[in-house]
């Protein structure tokens, strides 16, 4: 069942500005390799769609660091 959302800013997530930083040269690097643009949203999706179970399965056996 999906997680309604009840934040009055639709979609829109906090993130610090130094973090923001690394996410658009995180993007910029694997466009880069992968020959087309790609955004700092799609990363955030194929990180999401990816590793979200592993990061899940890691925060809860191990807590975050």
């Amino acid at each position: 069942m999906p997680i309604k959302n009840k934040s009055p800013h639709g979609n829109n997530i906090y993130i610090p500005t130094k973090n923001r930083e690394d996410l658009e040269s995180f993007a910029l690097k694997a466009g880069v390799a992968c020959g087309r643009t790609l955004s700092a949203s799609r990363f955030v999706r194929y990180l999401l769609e990816n590793y979200s179970d592993k990061a899940l399965k890691k925060i809860t056996t191990e807590g975050l660091k």
